[in-house]
């Protein structure tokens, strides 16, 4: 892809105008060929440009926003149910019921390691919920995430069979996982202030 970017803005201005455009691209991995920036009297069509760019990268952060929260509540809500939060629409409504999904989700593991293999996706779901939440690492935990889905998904596929894993959406919830992952623009993160706080060192 070739960029020509054309603008009448002062140089100093126009300048800046330059690396945002060269650092949204390459934050957003699209291949460029080469970027030509020109200074002439086109400078409406450019800040047009401009808009446009700043429109589609607020969308995607958006979008990673909604996918965070909703990936994170999917998890907090099912070791919700384990725990007896909910009181309606149960899937287990207790620990006892979810270690006896859990064996049926697993049969080729010993009856022994059915509860270890409970606590650990627990916790795994709890902790990979509330670094989505405050956006912590957050291209780490998608890809976490989106793994774990996806054993979800495999191991109700291979036990109880792909249409239960197709019915409570595990598939689609791994894949948005790893959609996440790839966004790379920050909005409403903790990783955002941790990397100011380290260029102010």
């Amino acid at each position: 892809m070739v960029v020509v970017i054309s603008s009448s803005l002062p140089e100093n201005n126009f300048i800046e105008v330059k690396k945002y455009f060269i650092n949204y691209y390459i934050n957003n991995q699209q291949k460029i060929e080469s970027i030509f920036f020109r200074r002439n009297s086109g400078s409406s069509i450019f800040i047009g440009m401009v808009e446009r760019v700043k429109q589609n990268m607020m969308y995607r952060k958006l979008v990673k926003l909604f996918l965070r929260f909703a990936i994170a509540a999917g998890f907090l809500s099912a070791v919700g149910d384990r725990f007896g939060m909910w009181h309606y629409h149960l899937a287990w409504g207790n620990w006892n019921h979810f270690l006896q999904y859990t064996g049926t989700l697993n049969p080729w593991f010993p009856q022994s390691a059915i509860p270890t293999l409970g606590v650990i996706s627990t916790i795994a779901e709890i902790v990979f919920a509330l670094a989505l939440i405050i956006g912590y690492k957050t291209e780490l935990f998608a890809k976490l995430s989106g793994i774990l889905l996806l054993i979800f998904a495999l191991s109700m596929t291979f036990s109880t069979g792909i249409k239960t894993a197709f019915d409570a959406s595990v598939f689609a919830a791994s894949g948005a996982a790893f959609a996440l992952a790839t966004l790379k623009e920050k909005f409403w993160e903790v990783d955002s202030l941790i990397s100011m706080n380290r260029k102010k060192v």
